[in-house]
C-alpha cells in the first residue's frame, strides 16, 4: 500500500457550471520526493467522478491560500505563503480532458 500525503485545502475556486474546481494546497508530492512541501493547485472534477484530480499546477513553494478564476475561466490568479502571485493559464488540453471525461 502506497502512503499518500494529505493536505488541508486552503482555498477553492469553482467553475461557473460546477464542472470542475481548483483547490489550493500545501503538500502535493508523494512521500520521499524532495519537494514534498511545495504548494500546488489541484484541478478536480465536481459533477462526474467527483473529486478526481485531473492535473496539479505546481508554481508555488508553500501553501496556496488565494485562488481567483479569470472571467473567461481559462486563467487563475493564485497567491501563496511563499509571497508569490502567479497567473497560470488552464490550457485547452487540460480543459479538454474534463470535457472528454464528463459524460455530458
Amino acid at each position: 500500500m502506497n502512503p499518500t500525503k494529505i493536505s488541508a485545502v486552503y482555498c477553492l475556486a469553482v467553475h461557473s457550471e460546477a464542472l470542475w474546481l481548483l483547490s489550493g494546497l500545501e503538500v502535493v508530492s508523494p512521500p520521499g520526493i524532495a519537494d514534498d512541501q511545495s504548494g500546488g493547485i489541484n484541478l478536480q472534477t465536481v459533477r462526474h467522478e467527483e473529486g478526481r484530480v485531473i492535473h496539479c499546477l505546481k508554481k508555488h513553494t508553500s501553501a496556496v491560500s488565494v485562488l481567483q478564476l479569470g472571467h473567461d475561466e481559462q486563467s487563475v490568479l493564485s497567491g501563496g505563503w511563499d509571497r508569490q502571485v502567479h497567473v497560470p493559464l488552464l490550457t485547452l488540453s487540460i480543459l479538454s480532458i474534463l470535457v472528454r471525461d464528463s459524460h455530458v
